[in-house]
């Protein structure tokens, strides 16, 4: 039956297993299970519409602690039979889609080959904190890094360690609710649920390529759900403006560089009212690829505050959206965890599907 997959030899042999195992937990047969899929494609639209974001909290995370490969996949099957009674029987088919293809990592490892394709590949939407590392022009410092020991010890081995210093919100950062909604959640007390989820990307490239002032509308929403589908709860939405284009250069970036002075900004970012709409949606974050989620001439920040007052945090600053699909990625975006932090900085990552690792 795998066969059919692509997955032979050895690469096989842990899929027998969890199938065996997802089979006995689902009460169905070896068969029954993967006679659901009909293809391997059907597999992977699978993954990209239904695997939910439970899944990663109850099972998934967990189970990652396990070493890469078999054991994790096994450790995905336990979770899967603490869980499964729960689901219904509809869910199964989703669940071993997700588990089959997506986390065990049954592929290449480095320096290696495989005798079939990577289910998913990875790719950093992170800035490297640095010496240009972009800031709001009134924020008091930039990225500080400062040797504290690198060579080699009295003991004849290598050490190296350095003192770093940052205002929160700065390169690619974290907005927590609290920065700018009283009460909401702050940096360590965001879900997991909001940071780690199904992502899609909305493209506004063309309307930020004619005006640097650019908002993200209702309209812009509206279409993406016309191409692409509904945009479903606990989505994380990312806006691509192509604004990464810029990054270093703080004064094309931001539209002016005076340090002090934030008030002749000039990039693109969110209306209110698609702000209201992705509300409305209940996606689990939003991230765009400028400094703000509000454009640069806004002086009340109401895609900010709608968004927050709904307890959503932001991502800003986030690179490479050009390469992330529209739909079909999944979303890993963990901050620092600075306990009652307004922000911080962001170690965010796009888990894409098959069909977009091609050449990577």
């Amino acid at each position: 039956m795998l066969e059919s997959l692509g997955l032979r030899g050895a690469c096989a042999s842990p899929y027998r297993e969890a199938l065996a195992r997802l089979a006995e937990a689902a009460g169905m047969s070896k068969s029954g299970v993967f006679g659901v899929f009909g293809s391997k494609e059907e597999l992977q639209l699978a993954i990209i519409d239904k695997a939910q974001a439970i899944f990663m909290e109850e099972v998934v995370i967990p189970a990652l602690s396990a070493p890469r490969g078999a054991d994790r996949l096994l450790a995905l099957c336990e979770g899967f039979v603490r869980h499964v009674r729960r689901m219904s029987a509809n869910t199964h088919r989703w669940f071993f889609a997700y588990a089959l293809l997506t986390i065990s990592g049954c592929g290449a490892a480095r320096g290696t080959s495989s005798e079939t394709a990577p289910a998913s590949c990875l790719l950093d939407l992170t800035y490297a904190y640095d010496d240009e590392t972009i800031y709001w022009p009134t924020a008091p410092s930039r990225f500080h890094k400062e040797t504290l020991f690198y060579g080699e010890t009295e003991g004849g081995y290598f050490y190296g360690a350095y003192e770093i210093a940052t205002p929160e919100h700065g390169g690619t950062h974290l907005d927590a609710p609290i920065h700018f909604a009283e009460g909401q959640d702050t940096t360590d007390e965001i879900p997991l649920q909001r940071l780690i989820a199904p992502g899609v990307v909305i493209d506004m490239t063309d309307a930020a390529a004619v005006d640097r002032d650019a908002l993200l509308t209702v309209e812009h929403i509206e279409a993406f759900e016309g191409l692409h589908g509904a945009i479903t709860p606990g989505t994380i939405v990312l806006v691509h403006t192509g604004w990464s284009r810029h990054w270093p250069n703080a004064e094309r970036y931001l539209g002016d560089a005076t340090p002090g002075d934030a008030s002749n900004l000039h990039f693109p970012g969110i209306s209110e009212e698609a702000a209201h709409a992705l509300v409305a949606r209940q996606v689990a974050a939003v991230g765009i690829d400028t400094a703000s989620l509000d454009h640069g001439p806004s002086k009340d920040f109401l895609a900010h505050r709608a968004l927050m007052e709904a307890g959503i945090p932001g991502f800003e600053n986030v690179a490479h959206l050009h390469g992330v699909p529209s739909r079909g990625a999944e979303i890993i975006a963990l901050p620092m965890k600075i306990a009652g932090g307004s922000g911080g900085p962001l170690r965010i990552v796009a888990v894409l599907p098959a069909t977009s690792c091609e050449g990577r």
